[in-house]
């Protein structure tokens, strides 16, 4: 029995060890967005939920370190969602995502 608990804990620290710290700067003006970023160690991935009755675009820029930053864009409808998501080819120590979102032109 101990060995099972033991083998469980060790199975649980080595899958959240992998996570890295993820700054979400968010940039929207006045639209009423909602945003919350994901990440399991390989993924990182921002939902951004459109609350606002107009059409929106919206452009997150995923930093890692010095590294040139690796941009993604969604044009996301009324009450829809939709997930900016990148993978690292490096290891990632600490994460900066920037999000802007204003109105669809």
């Amino acid at each position: 029995m101990r060995r099972l608990l033991a083998a469980a804990s060790l199975a649980l620290l080595a899958g959240t060890a992998a996570a890295h710290p993820v700054d979400l700067e968010t940039d929207a003006g006045s639209l009423n967005i909602a945003a919350v970023v994901h990440t399991d160690g390989r993924v990182t991935a921002v939902r951004v939920a459109n609350n606002d009755t107009m059409v929106i675009r919206c452009e997150a820029v995923f930093r890692n370190g010095p590294e040139v930053g690796r941009t993604r864009r969604a044009i996301i409808e009324p009450g829809d969602s939709a997930a900016l998501s990148w993978i690292p080819r490096r290891t990632v120590v600490r994460l900066r995502v920037e999000l802007r979102c204003a109105p669809q032109e």
